[in-house]
This record gives C-alpha cells, sequence and structure tokens, in this order.
C-alpha cells in the first residue's frame, strides 16, 4: 500500500500526462477496456450494490484488479457504440473512473 502523499503526487503527474479528451482507440485496451459485469459485481461509484441488469457493461481499469483480468469483454457492438460515441460518453465518467484512467494513462506515458 502506497502511502497518501505518494497516492497524491502520483495522481497530480498523471493529470498532467493526460489530455482533456481521452483517444479510444489509443487507450481502450490499454487504460480502460469495456466488459460485461458478472451478475452480483454491478455497484455505484460508491461501491454499494445496484441491481443486476442482463448485459450491463462496465469500463474497468488495471486497478480494478479482477475485473480488469477477468471478466469477459462487452460485446462488438457495445464496443463499436461506446467507440463512435466516446466524445460524449467519457464526460458523463465519475471522478473515481475518470482518475483511473488518468492515473494508468499516466504510468504508461512515462
Amino acid at each position: 500500500m502506497i502511502s497518501f502523499k505518494k497516492y497524491i503526487m502520483e495522481m497530480a503527474v498523471a493529470r498532467r500526462n493526460t489530455p482533456p479528451h481521452i483517444d479510444f482507440d489509443t487507450w481502450h485496451g490499454k487504460a480502460f477496456r469495456l466488459a460485461t459485469t458478472p451478475p452480483g459485481k454491478s455497484v455505484n461509484a460508491e461501491g454499494e450494490p445496484i441491481s443486476d441488469e442482463r448485459g450491463r457493461v462496465s469500463i474497468v481499469t488495471p486497478e480494478n484488479g479482477d475485473a480488469w483480468h477477468h471478466w469477459p469483454d462487452a460485446h462488438p457492438d457495445t464496443v463499436k457504440h461506446f467507440r463512435e460515441n466516446w466524445r460524449e460518453i467519457q464526460t458523463t465518467l465519475g471522478g473515481h473512473k475518470r482518475g483511473q484512467i488518468d492515473r494508468v494513462i499516466g504510468l504508461l506515458s512515462k
């Protein structure tokens, strides 16, 4: 576990290295990916369980551990929809998810 100070410093560096617009084709599969959310794994931004919905998709990052490594990829049609609408979709990302993506991009851009 890293110290809070180190975490804040890494986050600041990541923010400086991250453009305001995240390019889908550059970073999908590297800093984030779209995954089908398994039953019982749906949570809101605060980590509280929410009802399962068939076909629910999550944006996962390497910081999401098990989800990054084991959750199945979203259906290709879903990925296509996200790619085509990514400029708008990314503006709806919560601060926590955007922060995850920014930190990963920052680390990969070093």
